[in-house]
This record gives structure tokens, C-alpha cells and sequence, in this order.
């Protein structure tokens, strides 16, 4: 003697349509599917499964700020991607990942992709912030300055998954064909996965700082927002931008069409 029940917040007499919208519009879709509508995910263990080839590879003209987001590894491989930020759009138009190089060559290589091109920041992996065991009186990432790609620390918390996710969501991300370490990682990396996502980590450093400092901090409702400002509005003088700059750039109070 038994009986089955499948109910969704739609089955909710209490909440209206315009409310449930509203949830859906703030929620990535397997988040929705899962929690909302009581349905299996059909991208069960997906970390990206907001991602669409279609919607989401695309060639787009380098228009905006240039940024970077870098992840190093000594076992994993040093990754880098390149990005253009503008009309509240983000597009990935290079990529960087090998295996088996020590710092300063990693730089180089960084230099020579990103060749004569204005760099306003570049985001690496947080735990490059720590003591260098070797020497107490540098940061890891200061190897990286002192060759000439001038770094600062990224966020690593959780809610850069739910950032990531809802770029694609939105669909406020684009990225270049050729980039096919990245789209292959978003196609196949799965949730808790350590090892093959060193370039996802990269956009997630990368977009959580494009969030935070270029759209106000408060471009999803759910974020946890940092210190209020406009959206699509900032100053490229902010220190809160980088330790230093590649190149000096005299912009100021440019909105992200600019």
C-alpha cells in the first residue's frame, strides 16, 4: 500500500508566478531542475552544465579591457587565459596551459602570447599569496611580479561557482574557437574533480574580479556583494585593480563600453 507524489514550487498555491520567475532567473538551470522542479539533472556531476557550444564559442572582435587569469602549478600544469571585458560582456579569445615549466619560463611564454597589448590586471590562484617556504620574506606570487607579470590574488570561495555558472547562464561570456583546452574542460569536468580543470580555475579567478570590481559586485541578486558601486561603471585608477600595472593606463570613471 503505497502511493507517489511529484510536486514543484509551480504546485505552490501560495507563491505567484512572478515570484517564481524571479527564483528561476537567479538560479543556474540545474539548480532550478533539481531543487525547484524535483527533476534529475541530465548533467548529473557537470560542474558547467550551463555551458551550450553553440550559444557560447563564438569569434568576436577584441573590443574592451584586456585582463588575465592565471592558475600555477608544480605537479598540475601553469594555465593562463586572456580576456576581453566590455558592454557588460566577457569573451576569451586566448589560452595557456603546459606542464613541466618552472616560473620564469611560464612568464615568458605569458609575455610573448600576450605580446604588445595593454593589460589592466591579471587574477591567479589565492594560494600563490602564502609565504615561499625557500624564502619567508617573499610571496610565491611574487615570482611572478619580479618576472614581469604583475599578479594579485584571487577569490577562492564558493560562490565563484555559482559566478561562473551564471555567466553562462546570462549568456555574459563568450569565448574564441581555438581556446579547445577550455571548452573541452567545460564540456567534460566534473563536480569535486582535482586534476584536468587548471583552466576553469583560471576563468573562475578571472570572472569573480570582473564581477567584483567591474559590475558592481552585485550583478547576480544571490551574490554575496562586495562594497556597493554602479553597475557597468568603475575606475580603472582603483588600486583595488592590481598592485601595478603592465602598462600605465590614464582612463578613468570609463563605463565597461568604453
Amino acid at each position: 500500500n503505497w502511493d507517489a507524489f511529484h510536486n514543484t514550487i509551480y504546485d505552490n498555491p501560495y507563491l505567484s508566478k512572478d515570484y517564481i520567475d524571479s527564483i528561476k532567473d537567479d538560479s543556474s538551470e540545474d539548480e532550478f531542475n533539481v531543487e525547484y522542479l524535483a527533476n534529475e539533472s541530465a548533467h548529473a556531476g557537470t560542474l558547467v552544465s550551463e555551458f551550450n557550444y553553440g550559444r557560447h564559442v563564438i569569434e568576436c572582435e577584441n573590443k574592451g579591457i584586456l585582463v588575465r587569469g592565471l592558475d600555477w602549478g608544480i605537479q598540475h600544469p601553469t594555465a593562463c587565459l586572456w580576456a576581453y571585458v566590455g558592454n557588460n560582456n566577457v569573451y576569451i579569445c586566448d589560452e595557456f596551459e603546459k606542464s613541466g615549466l618552472v616560473i620564469p619560463e611560464s612568464c615568458g611564454v605569458i609575455k610573448n602570447i600576450t605580446a604588445d597589448r595593454k593589460v589592466e590586471w591579471s587574477v591567479i590562484d589565492p594560494s600563490m599569496n602564502k609565504r615561499d617556504k625557500n624564502n619567508v620574506n617573499r610571496k610565491e606570487l611574487d615570482e611572478f611580479n619580479r618576472n614581469g607579470i604583475w599578479v594579485v590574488p584571487g577569490d577562492n570561495r564558493n560562490r565563484g561557482y555559482d559566478i561562473l555558472k551564471m555567466f553562462f547562464k546570462k549568456d555574459m561570456i563568450k569565448i574564441h574557437p581555438k581556446c579547445r583546452n577550455l571548452i573541452n574542460q567545460l564540456k567534460t569536468v566534473q563536480y569535486g574533480q582535482t586534476t584536468g580543470e587548471d583552466l576553469l580555475d583560471c576563468l573562475r579567478y578571472l570572472l569573480v574580479r570582473v564581477h567584483d570590481l567591474m559590475f558592481g559586485g552585485n550583478l547576480f541578486p544571490k551574490d554575496e556583494v562586495q562594497p556597493k558601486r554602479l553597475p557597468g561603471h568603475y575606475n580603472l585608477n582603483d588600486p583595488m585593480f592590481g598592485i601595478k600595472r603592465e602598462v600605465g593606463m590614464e582612463w578613468a570613471n570609463c563605463s565597461s563600453g568604453d
